[in-house]
């Protein structure tokens, strides 16, 4: 495991239930690869064991979507309803 695996896996060991861990750093850095491969090596022994909910681009304005030539924050409602049964389904993960 790399160090950032241990970490996750330290929480895992110390704490009853179930762990969230986020990842912060600027654009570009390898937040969302760094925590597929989280995820997948969690996954690996037990299926379902970690889940990845991903975030990108939910930081940016409206402006900044719009230059992209991504949909307003007002339009994101499906986006929402996509997380919030993200989050249902990281509820019915079995628990430790």
């Amino acid at each position: 495991m790399t160090a950032p695996m241990d970490d996750v896996a330290r929480l895992l060991d110390e704490r009853p239930g179930r762990v969230i861990v986020g990842l912060v750093g600027p654009p570009g850095v390898g937040k969302s690869t760094l925590a597929s491969l989280i995820v997948d090596e969690f996954n690996s022994g037990t299926t379902d064991m970690a889940a990845l909910v991903p975030m990108d681009g939910f930081h940016l304005s409206n402006a900044q979507l719009a230059r992209l030539g991504r949909r307003s924050r007002c339009h994101f409602s499906i986006s929402v309803a996509i997380r919030h049964l993200r989050w249902q389904n990281l509820a019915k993960l079995p628990s430790r």
